[in-house]
């Protein structure tokens, strides 16, 4: 498996990914429109990594430097290529990023009602926060749960 910085070419296949991996969290609720706004505001300074597998791009990763830290945020990965360590990749090459930039932690937010908590701690991230979810609505959930999450590096 390849981790690399996205280019403009991977524009359609990185489209494609964070469709797919969309919709599992579409199932589950949707943003408001302060956190998209927050998002967008996010992206204007993002790398974006991509993971390719057979050639094709399997998943994409979104990171900014905030302070001391490293954010990860709109990790996805298509759905026919999940389980097949697509996930543990894009985090190993953001964690390298991060030691690159002498940053000691990795950080994420994530809800809790997606199930993705155990997904992260898998990946060796612990929770370090949780607390009611402003920022997205669920037809499913009378509430939900935002999860802040850290992966220390050790440095």
């Amino acid at each position: 498996m390849l981790v690399r910085p996205a280019t403009p070419a991977d524009a359609a296949a990185v489209e494609r990914v964070v469709a797919s991996g969309t919709r599992t969290l579409r199932e589950v609720y949707r943003p408001t429109a302060a956190a998209i706004a927050g998002a967008r505001r996010l992206r204007s300074s993002a790398t974006r990594l991509v993971a390719e597998l057979a050639d094709q791009i399997a998943g994409t990763v979104e990171l900014v430097a905030e302070r001391d830290v490293l954010r990860l945020f709109g990790l996805h990965v298509e759905e026919c290529y999940r389980r097949r360590g697509v996930a543990r990749a894009l985090v190993a090459a953001v964690c390298d990023h991060a030691r690159a930039l002498g940053l000691a932690r990795v950080t994420l937010h994530t809800v809790k009602e997606t199930g993705n908590v155990a997904i992260f701690a898998r990946l060796g991230f612990v929770t370090v926060d949780e607390h009611p979810d402003p920022y997205s609505i669920s037809e499913r959930y009378p509430q939900l749960t935002d999860v802040a999450m850290a992966y220390d590096l050790g440095q």
